[in-house]
């Protein structure tokens, strides 16, 4: 029974996220085609959603569409993270400074998650989605963080990572060192080949979760403006600093 429930979650889950990778009316046949899932519980889950008000079914053309009601169960979570600190609209001043792709991340546990994008105008540039997770003991966005915790909470996270950091705790502390005293974290490659970024940690949080903004872009075109990158990226963090208090 459990099995059952957690399979039934996982497949209404993914018909959400169907809608938004495809924002238009579908069709059951679309969706069973998309998901992988038997006709009959697809039935039973859409006729479900439809009864709680979170689809609605246009007859004539019997596709399905997300309602009013759905978007307003969590389009409460992103400006209650944002607003508090005005950290929203300078994702896009950060944007115009750097002419790169700037990402806001947020700590999920062992991961960390893209809640906020900033995409350059630029023909070649960084595209990433909300809800991308990005490994945390190789990427700049995560040593970031790791540079913002004490000392206690970064050994507690490294003794509880479920696959090896691959390097020792010493080398991750001294890397946080460096990134404390730089003000910004690097890497090239560690997300996306041939891609770099440079990331740091916002001094604040939401709940408790760390913060992390990072600019990103092909690494060649990244490496050659490093410094000049680095320096606006601190500037602009003290800068949110100075607004929050």
């Amino acid at each position: 029974m459990k099995d059952d429930a957690n399979i039934s979650i996982k497949r209404l889950f993914q018909i959400l996220e169907l809608f938004q990778r495809e924002r238009r009316p579908l069709t059951a046949s679309t969706i069973q085609q998309l998901v992988d899932c038997p006709r009959s519980s697809l039935n039973l889950l859409l006729k479900s959603l439809i009864n709680l008000d979170y689809l609605t079914l246009h007859r004539k053309s019997n596709a399905y569409f997300p309602s009013v009601r759905l978007e307003e169960l969590t389009a409460w979570i992103l400006p209650s993270i944002l607003q508090d600190h005005c950290i929203g609209e300078s994702l896009e001043r950060l944007k115009n400074r750097t002419g790169e792709t700037v990402v806001l991340s947020m700590r999920s546990d062992m991961e960390m998650e893209v809640i906020r994008v900033a995409t350059s105008t630029q023909a070649i540039a960084l595209r990433m989605a909300c809800g991308s997770r990005i490994p945390i003991w190789s990427t700049a966005v995560g040593c970031a963080m790791l540079a913002s915790l004490a000392g206690g909470e970064l050994k507690r996270l490294y003794f509880r990572a479920r696959q090896s950091p691959k390097r020792s705790l010493n080398e991750i502390r001294a890397e946080t060192k460096l990134i404390q005293e730089r003000g910004f974290a690097v890497s090239y490659g560690a997300v996306l080949e041939g891609v770099g970024a440079l990331a740091a940690a916002l001094p604040v949080t939401f709940s408790g979760r760390e913060l992390v903004i990072s600019v990103g872009g092909p690494s060649e075109r990244i490496a050659k403006k490093e410094q000049q990158l680095g320096a606006i990226l601190c500037a602009h963090v003290t800068e949110i600093a100075t607004r929050i208090n």
